[in-house]
Parts: C-alpha cells; structure tokens; sequence
C-alpha cells in the first residue's frame, strides 16, 4: 500500500494510457466495421444499377443488404462526376444524424439514391443537403426495382443541363429537352425541321425564333407582343415567316409541340 500510495499519479496515468488505448481500439474497430459495411453496400448498389440486379430475388436480397425496404418509394438523382465530393459529404452529414443517402460512382456520373417516404409529408432532409448540386431528380420511384430505370432517366436529364443551372431538375422541367436530346441523337430531328431556318441571317434568325418561343410560353399574341415589346401584328408577322420556313404554324396545338421541342 505505501509503494501504491508513493507511486499513486504513475499509477493512474497507466490506468488512464490503458482506457486510452482500449477507446481507441473501439473507435478504429467501429470504423473498421464501417467500412466494411459501405464497401458491401457499395457493391450491392453497382449490383443493383448493373444488368443483373432486377430480378425480385436480387432485388431483395439487395434490399436486405442495404437496410432498406424493397418495396419502399426512392429519390434518384444522377449527376456529373465533379459532383461526387458532394454527395459523399452530404451522406456523411446524413450518417450522423441516422438518415441515408446512398452514393455510387459510375465512370462520368455520381448516382445518389436514398428512401424517400416521410411521415406527414416533411421534406427529405437528403435534399436539403444536396442544395447546390446540378443534377436529375427522378422522386417518387416505385420500389427498389424500378430504382435502375429512375438512374438512367436522370442520367438522360443531367445530359441537357445548362452550365448555369445549379440545382437538382425533374423531369417535368425538362421534357423538352430530354425529348430533343433523344429525338436529335437518333433521327435528327432538330436540324431536319429548322433546316430552313438557316437560310435567313441571323439576327433575322434570332428575332423570329425569340417570337416563337415568347408565343409558346405564352399561347397569346397580345401577351408575346407585351413580352417582346412590339405590335401583335408584327409578331403575328414573324409566325408567319417561322411558317414558311420550317412548315410548322405554332397557332396549331401539335405542331406547337413538335416546335417546342425542337426549339428547346
């Protein structure tokens, strides 16, 4: 007891090296285990977005693997490679408050997915933390089967993103372009229709197609000529000469369409 007693602090100070070392050892085998298990989850979602993993079978057991309901609703959103180091801090920010947001990087894109029900109808906090990104939003996915078709069409919408645009994109916001990109890749369809616009000069060019796309927005002459700050007449005009020179009269519901998307 007396050489306990000379000695007390060394003595402490082993206890408290030990307790040291021992929390350690916890913390590194916590994030050993945490690793482990992202790396397992990682794989099961490259299964699941790979040719393979839509079988119900597959499908559940990669459910199972990723904690998750397979019947549950999902968020899908696809963005450019650039944005991975977001979405990864975004998940981490997520972890520690017990939400998840699961991130897989594919060769020029980040595919983020995470459960999407919540109960009263509160916003996911997953979008709060993805602010900012430029992406396609694909929500409400009908189970984790359908998840795969939800990354390619958000896939197809990253596409025909602007450079200016710095925010998560639905679908609905972006048929046009989506149904432009698709059409023009395998039919031409853009330069077939608006081949005749290239026939006038452009500033001539510009104001005619300007015309057009202030008439689409708005259905109306007197609000495109409000707009663009002439006489309904003169646009009239210039619907006329888009008319003759690409064969669609925009006054005409479906060929509004067909020059909605071809404009877009």
């Amino acid at each position: 007891m007396a050489v306990l007693a000379l000695h007390v602090e060394n003595l402490w100070s082993v206890v408290d090296d030990y307790a040291r070392a021992v929390q350690q050892s916890y913390l590194e085998e916590r994030a050993l285990m945490a690793a482990a298990t992202r790396d397992e989850q990682l794989t099961y979602l490259a299964e699941l977005l790979g040719p393979a993993g839509r079988s119900p079978r597959n499908v559940q057991n990669i459910a199972r693997a990723l904690g998750v309901d397979a019947d549950a609703a999902f968020t899908v959103v696809v963005a450019d490679a650039a944005a991975s180091h977001h979405a990864h801090r975004a998940a981490a920010q997520l972890s520690t408050l017990g939400e998840q947001l699961f991130v897989l990087n594919q060769p020029g894109r980040v595919v983020v997915m995470w459960p999407a029900s919540r109960p009263g109808g509160q916003p996911d906090p997953q979008l709060r933390q993805l602010r900012g990104m430029a992406g396609g939003l694909v929500p409400d996915v009908a189970g984790l089967g359908a998840v795969p078709g939800a990354a390619a069409t958000a896939f197809e919408i990253c596409r025909t993103l602007r450079p200016d645009e710095n925010e998560l994109v639905t679908l609905a916001q972006a048929w046009t372009r989506v149904t432009k990109s698709q059409l023009d890749e395998r039919h031409g369809f853009s330069d077939a229709l608006l081949a005749g616009l290239g026939t006038v000069p452009e500033p001539e060019r510009e104001v005619i197609v300007e015309t057009v796309r202030a008439y689409l927005a708005t259905g109306s002459l007197s609000a495109s000529a409000e707009r663009l700050y002439c006489h309904r007449n003169t646009v009239l005009n210039r619907l006329g000469r888009f008319q003759k020179l690409t064969g669609l009269d925009v006054t005409v519901p479906d060929q509004a369409a067909v020059a909605l998307v071809a404009l877009a």
